[in-house]
């Protein structure tokens, strides 16, 4: 096996690291519900095989000149939190990591009776969704194996270390000149819209909330508010967005768009209805070939932006909204990739001023996990449409993306035994968490109007 460290951080990585501060920290994660009884000593087990398989997630950061960073083989293991008390507890808020003394990796277990919660937290820099993924189907493999020797799960994932050294750039597959030409005429169309429609942040409802005494932190920072939808308006939504060639996600961004349009009416009445929201929306670059890829980043974002004054048309919007997100798929180009992150980074101080608090990114963000368990490579047994692990069955999944200022909201959407999820993390210095569930109960509200439109609506052209 070649060797892996040192390895420089990719520009995605460097991203993340400059990104990265004390009251909006680079961490994502993905939490799971099970029936049944975590056992420790397996899942320490179980965690260590992975962190071998996939080298970043423990690994550490360390300057490498030029503003530049690598990965060098790290020196501590990841630590399991475990709580087995029996009264309920908050989940543990998104602290920041120290990359130079830590793996980009925390687990916390809460076992209440019956019912285990695997959180999992992964700081942005060593690993994206689809990564994180990888790395969690590894845990339940092994934990599985130890657990249930007589279940066979099929192969191993295959992976190849070696691809963190040569096969974490996105490919193009541009079949003729013309279309190459079309893809660069649509990315230059889009970085001018970057660059000369700022978006709107969402507005808070308050004038001011103080910033919460790190006393406090565990019940401020983890703003997140779950909107559960049942099989059947899960079956609507497929439907309806099959109706018009959408997908699913093109539908949750076009009631994303509408309920934030409803809150800026209500908290900022005189917004000018030409000025702009932006949707941020990370893209897996990941290829079939891709699949023995460790843990990593290999992601891009696609932003869309629509006029205030363009959101009275549902089925217009949704058109636009398809069609737009068909040449990002169609051309596998979003409009921030590692190459355009490098030049920025060569140019003096660009990246950091892009990565500035008062610098809008985007009005709110949107991560679709899709449904994990259809990604995952093992053959994991099944109990009524459940994944088992094993002598445990999966209940629950959610994915949680960051924070970053002035995008004061992530949209984490996840599918899994055919119902929709969405969950909505606030930034806690802008919304309390009963804004937050006014903000999920608009989204509702707007999504059960799309599930329970007639059959007979008109479709796309």
């Amino acid at each position: 096996m070649m060797p892996v460290f040192p390895l420089p951080c990719d520009p995605f990585d460097t991203m993340m690291l400059l990104d990265d501060r004390p009251t909006h920290p680079m961490v994502c994660g993905a939490e799971f519900v099970f029936r049944g009884t975590l056992r420790q000593d397996v899942l320490e087990y179980a965690l260590g095989r992975a962190v071998r398989r996939h080298p970043i997630i423990g690994a550490r950061v360390a300057p490498a000149g030029m503003g530049r960073y690598q990965w060098l083989p790290g020196t501590v293991p990841v630590r399991v939190h475990w709580d087995q008390g029996s009264t309920v507890t908050r989940p543990p808020c998104f602290l920041p990591f120290d990359l130079s003394q830590e793996p980009g990796l925390r687990v916390f277990v809460r076992v209440q009776g019956e019912i285990s919660t695997l959180q999992f937290e992964f700081h942005h820099a060593c690993t994206d969704a689809g990564g994180g993924m990888a790395f969690v189907e590894d845990v339940f493999y092994e934990y599985s194996r130890a657990v249930s020797p007589e279940i066979s799960l099929g192969d191993h994932r295959p992976l190849r270390q070696g691809l963190l050294q040569t096969g974490r750039q996105a490919r193009r597959s541009m079949i003729n000149w013309s279309e190459r030409l079309a893809s660069l005429v649509f990315e230059h169309a889009k970085s001018l819209d970057l660059m000369f429609h700022p978006p709107l942040p969402l507005p808070s409802p308050h004038l001011r909330i103080a910033r919460p005494a790190d006393t406090d932190l565990d019940t401020a920072n983890f703003t997140h508010v779950v909107c559960q939808f049942d099989e059947q308006a899960s079956q609507n939504l497929r439907h309806l967005a099959s109706q018009f060639g959408a997908s699913l996600n093109d539908v949750i961004v076009r009631d994303v768009f509408r309920a934030m349009g409803e809150w800026i009416d209500q908290f900022s009445p005189g917004t000018p209805r030409q000025r702009h929201l932006r949707i941020v929306l990370p893209m897996n670059l990941r290829e079939r070939v891709d699949s023995a890829l460790p843990a990593s980043n290999k992601t891009g974002y696609a932003f869309l932006t629509r006029a205030l004054n363009s959101l009275g048309d549902a089925d217009q919007l949704l058109q636009g909204i398809r069609e737009e997100t068909a040449k990002i798929r169609r051309f596998r180009s979003p409009h921030l990739t590692n190459a355009r992150i490098a030049f920025l980074h060569r140019l003096r101080f660009a990246l950091r001023a892009m990565l500035s608090e008062r610098f809008c990114f985007a009005t709110a963000s949107i991560s679709n996990l899709g449904d994990p368990s259809r990604r995952f490579f093992a053959r994991f047994p099944r109990s009524n449409g459940r994944i088992c692990v094993g002598d445990l069955l999966l209940e629950h999944v959610m994915g949680i993306a960051p924070v970053r200022p002035l995008t004061r909201v992530t949209f984490n959407v996840c599918t899994y035994r055919n119902r929709l999820a969405i969950g909505l993390r606030c930034d806690p210095t802008c919304f309390t968490v009963g804004d937050a569930e006014m903000l999920a109960d608009r989204l509702t509200r707007c999504i059960h109007h799309s599930a329970d439109r007639p059959a007979s609506m008109r479709r796309a052209a």
